[in-house]
């Protein structure tokens, strides 16, 4: 999830459209981005998205934790760091 990108109402949807009639359970995973250029959702942007998925979806959400930041090893950053 990306603060401001990709976690709106009409997101929600979309994802829903996208994956109606599948049985999925759905896990959330905040951006991971060294470069500060983009952030994850807000306290509010993640529970709004959520629960808008959950109702759309009709299935469980969950958001999932994504470790290994201190070290700059959590998903999507060893792609985007400079060694």
């Amino acid at each position: 999830m990306i603060s401001g990108v990709n976690v709106g109402e009409g997101d929600a949807q979309k994802l829903a459209d996208l994956t109606r009639g599948l049985p999925i359970k759905l896990d959330l995973i905040d951006v991971n981005d060294p470069s500060g250029r983009f952030r994850p959702p807000s306290r509010a942007e993640l529970d709004a998205f959520r629960d808008a998925l959950r109702v759309k979806l009709g299935m469980p959400v969950a958001r999932r934790y994504s470790g290994g930041q201190d070290i700059s090893g959590a998903c999507g950053m060893l792609a985007g760091s400079e060694v």
